[in-house]
């Protein structure tokens, strides 16, 4: 099969949906497919080509995020069109034979790409926005465009049953519900103690947090905590991964709190060092506000670092409350604090949540059998169309 994967973001740049992309097309070049990525130009020293696995990358926006901190109003308007046109001149030329979306926006080319070129499409859906199109109460134009993307494609993979049904609502026909997951040979739990020492972080308690720095994750929910945390556990910091718009104002509340040496600002760091930093904390925070997922809990779970994190999305289908993590209010500064302050206090809870989340993540979110499960879908889709 010739397959092209069709996503606005790839890595370098870190998320869920960038993270997911990256693993299906290594699952499908590895399997022998032609594996074809159309995304925008994340760097400005990233060029077409093939990577070493034969994956061919075709880069088309005029600007790059390098500089834009992820701003998407300028980065999506002048960089979709352009790879709507290269994806359109990619499937002629090269015969391409099934086409994967990833995103929402992404969909909605997908859609047009499957009705003008009469290839089957596949949509995965990522991202707690659909949520927003299914409650219509969004952009007109946006929302009739998203819902027509969502209507005519031939499957829609959602990473959660909280995006099927929005998928639903939005007159999907065909959905499959599998999550993200991790490479759990990359993120083996490793000794805490000697990490840290490496780090030069070995005399403090650790609390994490790792995403992009924009609203909808909360974090300055969890930097309002770090006070309270200190009260009872003063050797404490808090290391913030990822970059983002509200890098700024997060920097300005550290310091008018006063945890200018407390919070510690790491930026974008490469997906390696990511693990090395889960495996020597001592407990992993996502304060979302919203989340599709939460791939970032699956990777801290399976580093066997315990983790916090907020009762909404599809974070609920993930962390079970007291068993393999706990689940905070969305917003509660007060109750992350005492959730963190509880993992940091208490040995048994953090080993027992530390042994749960590991487990669960070996039962659940492989990413080779999760890529396996969307592969064997490949077939059936192509039969529709044929």
């Amino acid at each position: 099969m010739k397959i092209l994967i069709l996503t606005p973001h790839y890595p370098p740049l870190i998320g869920g949906a960038e993270v997911f992309s990256k693993a299906l097309a290594n699952y499908l070049a590895e399997k022998g497919e032609e594996v074809h990525v159309v995304t925008g130009r994340i760097n400005r020293t990233l060029l077409d080509g093939s990577d070493h696995q034969g994956i061919e990358f075709h880069r088309a926006s005029l600007i790059s995020l390098q500089n834009l901190v992820n701003n998407n109003h300028l980065y999506l308007p002048t960089g979709l069109p352009l790879m709507l046109l290269k994806s359109m001149a990619l499937i002629n030329r090269k015969h391409i034979d099934i086409i994967h979306t990833v995103g929402v926006y992404a969909s909605i080319m997908g859609a047009f790409l499957s009705k003008t070129t009469n290839r089957p499409y596949v949509s995965t859906i990522q991202g707690w926005k659909l949520s927003k199109y299914a409650a219509r109460n969004e952009n007109f134009l946006v929302q009739g465009l998203v819902r027509y993307a969502i209507s005519h494609s031939t499957m829609v993979h959602c990473i959660s049953s909280y995006l099927e049904k929005s998928a639903r609502k939005l007159g999907a026909k065909k959905t499959l519900i599998v999550p993200n997951g991790v490479y759990l040979n990359r993120s083996r739990n490793l000794d805490n103690r000697k990490l840290k020492k490496k780090l030069g972080i070995g005399e403090y308690r650790i609390i994490l947090t790792a995403g992009r720095l924009i609203k909808t994750k909360g974090i300055e929910y969890l930097i309002e905590a770090l006070p309270k945390v200190l009260e009872r556990q003063n050797n404490t910091k808090l290391i913030i991964i990822g970059d983002g718009p509200e890098k700024p104002r997060l920097l300005s509340l550290s310091d008018e709190l006063g945890l200018r040496h407390e919070v510690l600002f790491l930026g974008s760091i490469p997906q390696d060092e990511v693990f090395s930093y889960m495996n020597a904390s001592d407990v992993f925070v996502g304060p979302s506000l919203f989340e599709g997922l939460g791939n970032v809990f699956i990777e801290a779970m399976a580093c066997g670092t315990p983790v916090i994190g907020t009762s909404v999305g599809g974070i609920r289908e993930i962390i079970e409350n007291e068993v393999n993590g706990l689940l905070v209010p969305p917003g509660d500064s007060r109750a992350i604090a005492k959730a963190i302050s509880r993992v940091l206090s208490n040995e048994d809870l953090a080993t027992s949540l530390s042994r749960n989340g590991r487990k669960i993540v070996e039962e659940k979110f492989d990413w080779d059998k999760i890529c396996e499960t969307i592969y064997r879908e490949y077939p059936l889709q192509l039969s529709k169309t044929a």
